[in-house]
């Protein structure tokens, strides 16, 4: 049985089990037709419909949109409408199993999927296909508090079974296409587990016009058999964040972002924040692949991924690193930590800034921690500031490719306040304040020392302690370290170097080392500010 209520809690009936609902007078209080028919409702105001709520009761679903109380029904009684409808679940439900295509009533218009909590409801594709939205232009998004899982669309098939018009080989589970200068796309409280697509997105893929919001998620163990993004793909144009969320065992063996692949276009970019990217594969960016756009990571830790190039991260477009811990990751080539490119593609600049952030403790054949390389003679200068780049492992931990640089003693990466290992290739430029060649750093392993994400705290004498620049770089929440209230920036007069702040606090938790329920911080950054009356700042990136 389906009941189906307006945001006033008001009711109509109609009998009406196929096709479209009936906009009907307000009749009052809610009523239940008896026998396990189809409720519908929807209210005429002035000739316009209130949004309404359908409320799934049955714990199958075979995609086709016609059996009362399934999902697939609920969307297709919210598509009827025009309205901003939610579609809700009874308490009794705890896993709905599609035995048939979950896209053949695909989401076009604005709707709510609020489920009860990712880990009180799963949905389970059961292969079959994928939740699939081809949006409107004015259309808003909001899928929270469910698990999506067992979606498939990995084959190279015409169209792998799938009904939806448009891209049927990503998205494994949830696929969000088209959308427009108006759209909104949010994820909150959905772990996606264990989908896999071909091209773009094991666990989902958002590839249009829209601004994306992805809070307290989870994806695990989701994979992509050619393409980028083994966790998600997120092709947005607009602005995308990310907050407070895991991405884990995910995998593009043959694409870029193990993790995640993010792109954005029209001048705007994206911020991840409060994140973890643990165990993920990819052949270029284990943990995070960057395409088009600004982006910045904050206050998130990228650890124990591989990649043939860059372990962590990888990417081509200007970048903001802010106290940020990168550690435990492989490359077979190049960039154990982090690879990236400096020169123009099209239009943009690409360089990076790396500031009050931890690499540390990775491997790679060139460029344990670091490698950087130039891609053509047009750049722009990046900077390292109050950065960690080092670590006990053989080899150099800096490597630097400058094929296209006239001159190769003026590469064009400043770095100042920094601990820094062995570098190969052009020497970078030494501002003030370095502590070059450390062969050990004297850092923890990675633990849960407080805050949302996992830390490494510098050991008694160790050389990033009180190394750090005399006035923090300017950028959100810069009063705290990693770790975030109350774990306070500057100790005593002064700043140690890399993520963390060595000093008397509270004792760290010990049972918990989840990120996917911590808040976003309460303010927020651009890609590229640059805050009036400061010096040093999160620098503004030309093109």
């Amino acid at each position: 049985m389906m009941i189906v209520t307006n945001e006033k809690d008001e009711t109509a009936v109609v009998k009406a089990p196929r096709g479209k609902i009936r906009k009907a007078g307000v009749l009052g209080a809610a009523t239940t037709l008896a026998g396990g028919s189809a409720l519908a409702m929807m209210t005429a105001l002035a000739g316009s419909a209130s949004a309404a709520t359908f409320t799934v009761d049955q714990a199958t679903d075979d995609g086709s949109g016609t059996v009362s109380g399934t999902l697939s029904w609920a969307i297709a009684q919210a598509e009827l409408d025009d309205a901003a409808d939610v579609i809700d679940f009874s308490p009794s439900l705890t896993t709905i199993t599609f035995s048939g295509d979950p896209s053949q009533v695909p989401i076009t218009n604005s709707l709510s999927i609020t489920g009860p909590g990712s880990g009180l409801l799963t949905i389970d594709l059961n292969n079959n296909c994928h939740l699939a939205a081809v949006l409107d232009s004015d259309a808003d998004l909001r899928v929270s508090g469910i698990t999506i899982e067992n979606g498939n669309v990995s084959t190279s098939s015409a169209t792998q079974g799938c009904a939806e018009t448009g891209d049927h080989y990503e998205g494994g589970g949830l696929v969000v296409l088209y959308g427009g200068a108006d759209t909104s796309v949010t994820i909150s409280d959905v772990t996606f587990q264990n989908n896999s697509a071909y091209y773009y997105g094991g666990g989902f893929s958002c590839n249009g016009t829209a601004q994306v919001t992805i809070e307290n998620s989870l994806f695990d163990g989701n994979e992509n058999v050619e393409g980028d993004g083994g966790g998600a793909y997120l092709n947005c144009e607009l602005s995308l964040t990310i907050s407070g969320s895991t991405f884990s065992n995910n995998t593009a063996l043959e694409g870029t972002g193990g993790g995640v692949l993010v792109r954005t276009d029209n001048g705007v970019g994206s911020l991840i924040v409060n994140s973890t990217f643990s165990g993920n594969t990819a052949s270029n960016g284990g943990g995070i692949g960057v395409g088009n756009g600004n982006s910045v990571v904050l206050n998130s830790t990228i650890s124990g991924n591989t990649a043939g190039d860059g372990g962590g991260l990888y990417g081509d477009s200007p970048i903001s690193l802010i106290q940020s811990t990168v550690t435990g990751n492989e490359a077979s080539f190049d960039g154990g930590g982090m690879n990236w490119k400096l020169g123009t593609f099209g239009n943009t600049f690409t360089t990076f800034d790396i500031l009050m952030s931890t690499i540390s403790g990775n491997a790679a054949n060139t460029g344990n921690e670091l490698h950087v390389e130039q891609i053509n003679s047009s750049y722009q200068d990046a900077s390292i500031v109050g950065s960690v780049i080092a670590g006990t492992g053989a080899g150099d931990a800096v490597s630097v490719a400058a094929a296209f640089q006239a001159d190769p003693a003026d590469f064009p990466v400043k770095v100042s306040y920094s601990v820094l290992g062995a570098v190969s290739g052009p020497p970078l430029i030494d501002v003030e304040g370095n502590t070059l060649d450390v062969t050990d750093p004297m850092l923890e392993e990675l633990a849960d020392n407080g805050g949302p994400t996992m830390t490494m705290l510098p050991l008694d004498g160790s050389p990033v302690i009180d190394a750090g620049p005399p006035t923090v770089p300017v950028y959100s929440g810069n009063e705290f370290d990693q770790r975030g209230t109350p774990y306070a920036r500057t100790y005593n007069g002064t700043v140690d170097v890399g993520a963390v702040e060595t000093q008397p606090g509270p004792t760290p938790p010990t049972s918990s080392t989840t990120t996917t329920t911590s808040p976003a911080p309460s303010t927020t950054i651009a890609p590229d500010p640059e805050p009036e009356d400061s010096d040093p700042v999160v620098p503004a990136f030309a093109g």
